[in-house]
């Protein structure tokens, strides 16, 4: 990674997040993956905003929702960053849970952003 060699070699701060899909059009998200990678703009705006002030020097992180079905770990967002995500896709969008244990099949095409 480019921003790795940056860090290294010259002692730039890097936070790269690993945004997930964002929307405001709930009725969109209508597969399994895209519902996963969530990202609502609340969650955006403290995901950045927790990169921003961060005092770690060098990361790379997810940035989706706390959507059931994440397949991404929050784990070092939440620990370095302090990022909490507040939102669910399935409460923003009033649908019910419907949980796959391991996800459902990644789909050969995406819908549009």
């Amino acid at each position: 990674m480019l921003g790795r060699f940056y860090h290294e070699e010259h002692g730039l701060d890097v936070i790269a997040l690993r945004i997930g899909w964002v929307s405001g059009d709930y009725g969109a998200a209508d597969q399994d993956i895209v519902q996963a990678m969530w990202l609502s703009p609340g969650d955006a705006a403290q995901a950045l905003q927790r990169a921003v002030e961060a005092p770690t020097r060098f990361g790379v992180y997810y940035a989706v929702s706390d959507n059931p079905n994440r397949r991404w770990d929050l784990t070092d967002a939440m620990l370095e960053l302090g990022y909490r995500p507040q939102d669910s896709w399935h409460e923003v969008a009033d649908e019910d849970e419907r949980v796959v244990p391991g996800g459902e099949h990644t789909p050969d095409s995406w819908p549009e952003a």
